[in-house]
């Protein structure tokens, strides 16, 4: 048999314990709509500590995540299940792209291969080092078997047109295909489109430019889950788009949902100025004096111990925050404070709890706002930010105690209120989220 007939036999076993460690934190930072990502969380958080490495040895666990990756994986002997799992473990790709737009992109591949029509630069998916690489490759080539198809234009709503853009609501899976032609978007592939998913929390926009600055500009705006990309499935700088296209904030349910779901860029002028002045005495209201050259801010959402993206999204948009990797913090639990020097007003670390033992000081770490993953830099020089690491990690052994049964909820309520009487409590908020939102 010549070298090109053989298939490396898919081994969902061995792929499983290659890429394990990092299909794990990528299913930790993956929230995207895949059926399913939300089970499988839940039952690892519940039967292991983070960051969850015991749950390599699962069984269970390594059936439910792989099963969902090979959803992308058209072939019967799952022969790009390995490079799908590869690409899942370098967190580049979410678990709902694999199973629609690469799940598109790898018919169409094992296809051409069948075929004979796969050109030679092409010919090995393991040259592909990142998914886009294989979107592009795809890209070169024609869609045969829709050539002579009718197109189904689907149900949709134009809710606004002017001499710039047009701005299309698709009511089903047809229209968001059919308005998302050209582009990567998981609501316009062709296998296990994700636009139900998306749909049913609120409706999708698209904008197309009448008189567009490269072919096949459009944009997707989903003000209820925050994302906002273009044709090629990459966020956009929402500001720079409102400069291209200002007719946008003319439109009166875009601007409505801005407001409630904070979104400062895409606010009609009026509810900015409220926002922005609002905002900014709240943050004045909420913050609490440190020492001469600092002052602490907590970031949790009130009522809960987890990070508020409010909170986040709001530090950015006020110039606190300086570097969209502070989002990152979003999908942390545990209490969490900002340190904020008083002079520049620009946020130069925060101290984060985890409630978990496999933290190394006692599940609290600090982390700056050049390099979010780093405990180390000048700010755990700062004594008094020593002294709020240690209240958490008294605060979090005090949580380890009350699981073990040697401490109460009383306790940890004590302690907690302590803190926040110390350091400050969670930054209110305008807006509203939640509810059922207007449909065109």
């Amino acid at each position: 048999m010549r070298a090109r007939h053989f298939i490396i036999e898919y081994d969902r076993a061995k792929t499983w314990n290659v890429h394990a460690k990092g299909i794990i934190d990528a299913l930790f930072k993956d929230w995207s709509a895949a059926d399913g990502i939300g089970d499988v969380r839940a039952v690892i958080k519940d039967k292991y500590e983070k960051p969850y490495y015991d749950a390599i040895q699962d069984a269970g666990v390594m059936a439910e995540i792989m099963a969902m990756i090979e959803q992308g994986d058209p072939t019967k002997n799952k022969q790009y299940s390995q490079w799908l799992a590869r690409m899942y473990s370098k967190n580049i790709i979410p678990l709902e792209d694999i199973q629609s737009k690469m799940l598109d992109a790898l018919t169409k591949y094992s296809t051409l291969k069948l075929r004979k029509k796969i050109k030679p630069q092409h010919a090995d998916i393991n040259q592909m080092k990142r998914p886009v690489d294989l979107l592009q490759a795809m890209a070169d080539y024609e869609d045969v078997e829709d050539a002579n198809k009718e197109v189904d234009k689907g149900q949709s709503a134009e809710i606004y047109s002017d001499s710039s853009i047009r701005v299309i609501v698709p009511k089903d899976e047809a229209s968001a295909c059919y308005y998302g032609r050209g582009t990567r978007w998981c609501t316009a592939a062709k296998n296990n489109n994700m636009f139900k998913q998306y749909h049913k929390s609120g409706d999708m926009y698209i904008v197309i430019p009448k008189n567009p600055k490269h072919q096949g500009e459009k944009y997707q705006l989903h003000l209820h889950t925050k994302q906002f990309m273009d044709e090629e499935d990459r966020p956009i700088d929402l500001y720079k788009f409102v400069q291209d296209y200002p007719t946008i904030r003319d439109v009166p349910v875009i601007t409505k949902w801005a407001k409630y779901k904070n979104v400062p860029a895409l606010m009609n002028d009026d509810d900015y100025k409220e926002w922005k002045e609002r905002s900014q005495s709240n943050l004045k209201f909420a913050s609490v004096s440190l020492n001469d050259d600092f002052y602490t801010l907590n970031l949790n959402a009130g009522g809960g111990n987890f990070v508020n993206e409010w909170t986040v999204d709001t530090l950015i948009e006020l110039g606190v925050m300086d570097s969209r990797d502070w989002s990152n913090l979003s999908n942390e639990s545990g209490m969490a404070y900002a340190i904020i020097d008083k002079k520049s007003n620009d946020c130069v670390g925060a101290v984060v709890m985890e409630y978990s033992r496999s933290y190394d000081d006692g599940g609290v770490f600090v982390i700056g706002n050049d390099d979010w993953e780093s405990a180390e830099g000048w700010v755990q020089n700062i004594p008094e930010v020593d002294q709020l690491v240690d209240e958490l990690k008294d605060l979090n052994q005090i949580n380890y105690n009350e699981i073990k049964g040697q401490a109460s909820p009383d306790d940890i309520e004590a302690k907690t209120q302590q803190i926040l009487d110390k350091y400050g409590y969670p930054m209110s908020h305008t807006g509203y989220s939640g509810g059922e939102p207007e449909r065109a």
